[in-house]
């Protein structure tokens, strides 16, 4: 306190200035990351270069004090025109803003989707940052150091410097809590920034007129009222961005608004983020922060959107896999029809969704009866809190915990992928519980994916991966093993129709789009060479944003699936499925399409049915070839072209094809002709044979024969590494992981991988699951 008790209301004066000033800060900086968040992305390096821009701001507001203190005759008035000028910098910066959406469209459409193209969409970040923020910070930074240098020439000590800046620090504490919990839910971004711009610009003129000893003359406070006013009114008009520019997610398309035809008939500022819901074409996305979180189409007559098989797919696999799922956790709203789904189900008991933002609950309602049920249905019970959080305060067991959270490059989304957050939520599953695990392979590295598959690895000794969707995976893990699927709705009923609808009408449906077991995600571990993604080594929160600007994709499991040959069903036991059980409209699976263009090229070349033949163009054609060559005398040119002609049959039908279906195609084939008798196209149609009866003993004996008698210098190179990989697979089905090294030790020198076929890769593939399957000298 100053000694002198005059200066007491000037002493009181100051701390309510230093508080205030502290609360309007911090206003200014919530407002701005989550702003800025829309037009940057909401991820760790954009939050990390958006505080440095601020706190750069109030560190060279300070410096700018500390050189000319000595020359300061005034703090006060000084301090005034400080909060002045940072309340008018505050009210320019949401037009700034609004242009900011147009720098990072140039941004993303000038630079190469590269490592450097990111580092310069950083640096243009950087730059964006600072302009919006550094101004109003760099005045923010001046106003305490001249608060407490004017204190102090009025006699305060160092317990009254200290009362100053404790009053400060509380008052950046107020402004974050008021910011948050108050303004910007009710009076959103823009009008928070504004109301804490008028409370700096109120500050500034009370300090000139009441407290300052000079500059607060009738002259300069008029002039400053007027500057205000018009920089208000500009800042009003022009810092309002058009909700479709809000919603555009530029920094992932380089399109600074969406098209005309678009509507946003919702759009909140919450809490956490901003959420809206956008409609375009019958459709309806959700999306925070300008990323799209789910999209559904509200016509049911219409084809359903992409992202409902996802959504819909996500719920149906646990009562699908669990045979008394009662109680169950959701974490992450989305579009609401997860939940929705589950509760189809007349089973389920209880369903606990968890959402960290309120928005999103109510944006979601936009959904109207497609996701009904979620809202309405007494047993679906929301709990507005961060999943951590939730599950940590209770000691509640549930039967299938759902965790469908945002996309990992998202800041903070990457904790609820590691081994920490793994172990955690299991200890909150039931016996027999199981977790089920959304992850996407889009705008994700397959060293990225690895982390966190090894992450659910180390937990959980029972892993089993779905697909989708385009895109998108599910991961299903427990701790015992899981049973056989079954088809989770009545026939005939709501339910049963709304699977229908996205293409899963019975069990051969779910059973397509199994990838296979823990082989799968273990081998892919061991691949890629990573360790498990944990909280203290958050590796894929700094280096997903990177693969999203880069548009990467984690490719391996599509590669898997759609190689020609059966790797998945030979290592990972992924059940085949017959065509006749399926679905008319296997919708979004590219394996029910391969196998439909699979069944017209069997009939065009068994006479079973259609004689139109395949869709797909080098199908059509190797058909075509063998259709006319089934007459021909082989000779030593004709055989190396049937050769290539059957092998890209081959390429484009075992996989897809059960052996059931295989018949008269590969199983006992009726087409070949005088080539069963030709030599070398007998020992590639007898591994082919072994190959389409899944039968891995032949696969290994047959192959291994081809490629000993087949010429390495002018066999066609498909039809070599066609042979090599079924020997290969062949060994492994056996057991036999050394045989699988050694014939690729023995063969592969010989067939060099190449461009253009995936077989590199498998071969890589088979390897790492050969050699994490062979133990340890160590051990």
């Amino acid at each position: 306190m100053p000694a002198d008790q005059s200066s007491l209301p000037f002493f009181r004066a100051m701390l309510f200035a230093a508080g205030l000033t502290g609360a309007t800060s911090f206003v200014y900086e919530i407002s701005w990351v989550r702003m800025l968040n829309q037009a940057l992305g909401t991820t760790v390096h954009s939050f990390e270069l958006m505080l440095s821009a601020f706190i750069l701001g109030l560190a060279f507001g300070g410096l700018w004090v500390r050189r000319r203190s000595s020359r300061l005759l005034d703090p006060v008035a000084t301090a005034g025109w400080a909060q002045i000028w940072m309340g008018l910098a505050a009210l320019v910066s949401l037009p700034l803003f609004a242009q900011s959406f147009h720098g990072v469209a140039f941004l993303v459409d000038i630079l190469p989707r590269t490592d450097s193209g990111y580092a310069g969409f950083m640096a243009g970040s950087a730059i964006i940052s600072m302009a919006v923020m550094f101004p109003a910070a760099f005045f923010a930074g001046m106003t305490l150091p001249l608060l407490t240098m004017a204190s102090l020439r009025r006699g305060s000590g160092e317990a009254g410097i200290g009362r100053i800046y404790a009053v400060n620090t509380l008052g950046a504490i107020l402004g974050v809590v008021l910011a948050v919990h108050v303004l910007i839910p009710m009076m959103g971004l823009q009008l928070a920034v504004t109301l804490a711009a008028l409370a700096d610009l109120a500050l500034g003129v009370y300090l000139l007129r009441w407290l300052s000893s000079g500059d607060g003359s009738p002259r300069t406070l008029p002039a400053a009222l007027a500057l205000t006013l018009v920089v208000l009114a500009s800042s009003l008009v022009l810092g309002r961005a058009d909700p479709r520019m809000l919603t555009s997610g530029v920094f992932r398309t380089g399109h600074a608004q969406l098209d005309a035809d678009v509507s946003v008939p919702f759009l909140r500022d919450g809490k956490t983020a901003t959420v809206a819901v956008v409609a375009y074409e019958g459709l309806r996305n959700i999306n925070t922060n300008g990323k799209p979180d789910g999209s559904l189409n509200l016509d049911l007559s219409s084809a359903p959107a992409t992202d409902e098989i996802t959504m819909i797919l996500s719920g149906a696999l646990p009562l699908a896999l669990h045979r008394e799922v009662r109680q169950v956790g959701v974490i992450g709203w989305g579009t609401g029809l997860t939940t929705h789904t589950l509760l189809g189900s007349a089973d389920v008991e209880r369903v606990d969704t968890i959402e960290i933002e309120r928005a999103m609950v109510d944006g979601a309602r936009l959904m109207g009866p497609r996701v009904h049920r979620a809202y309405d249905d007494p047993r679906s019970h929301l709990y507005i809190d961060d999943a951590r959080t939730y599950f940590s305060a209770g000691r509640k067991q549930f039967d299938v915990i759902l965790s469908m959270p945002s996309n990992p490059w998202v800041s903070g989304v990457a904790s609820l992928f590691t081994k920490e957050f793994y172990g955690f939520i299991g200890r909150h599953l039931s016996k027999k519980g199981m977790l089920v695990q959304w992850v996407q392979t889009y705008e994700l590295d397959n060293a990225l994916l690895a982390r966190m598959l090894a992450a659910l690895d180390s937990e959980f000794p029972h892993v089993e991966v779905y697909e989708a969707g385009p895109g998108n995976l599910l991961l299903v893990a427990s701790d015992s093993p899981l049973p056989a699927l079954t088809y989770p709705a009545e026939p005939g009923s709501v339910f049963a129709e709304e699977l229908r609808r996205v293409g899963l009408a019975s069990v051969a449906d779910f059973e397509l789009r199994r990838l296979g077991n823990q082989n799968l995600p273990r081998t892919l571990v061991t691949l890629a060479g990573v360790p498990p993604h944990d909280d203290f080594h958050p590796v894929v929160s700094l280096q997903a944003p990177k693969a999203r600007f880069k548009a990467m994709s984690a490719d391996w499991t599509a590669v898997l699936e759609g190689t020609g040959l059966p790797v998945l069903a030979m290592h990972t036991d992924r059940h085949d499925v017959d065509a006749a059980a399926l679905a008319p409209n296997s919708q979004g699976n590219l394996s029910a399409q391969r196998m439909a263009d699979a069944l017209l090229a069997r009939s065009f070349l068994t006479g079973q049915g259609s004689d139109a033949g395949p869709q797909a163009a080098g199908l059509k054609m190797a058909v075509d070839d063998l259709a006319d060559s089934a007459d021909a005398e082989p000779s030593p040119e004709r055989t190396l072209a049937w050769l290539a002609a059957v092998s890209h049959l081959a390429e484009s039908t075992l996989a897809y094809l059960s052996p059931a279906d295989s018949e008269g195609l590969w199983i006992e084939p009726v087409w070949t002709g005088a080539w069963q008798q030709d030599g070398q196209a007998r020992l590639v149609l007898e591994a082919y044979a072994a190959t389409a009866r899944r039968d891995g003993p032949a696969m290994e004996a047959a192959a291994t024969a081809a490629l000993d008698q087949l010429d390495p210098a002018s066999t066609p190179y498909l039809t070599k590494e066609h042979m090599l990989v079924i020997a290969r697979l062949g060994a492994i089905a056996n057991g036999n992981h050394a045989g699988s090294l050694a014939l690729e030790r023995q063969y592969g020198a010989s067939i060099p991988a190449t461009d253009g076929y995936p077989y590199g890769f498998v071969r890589a593939y088979l390897s790492a699951a050969a050699a994490s399957a062979i133990p340890s000298p160590a051990s």
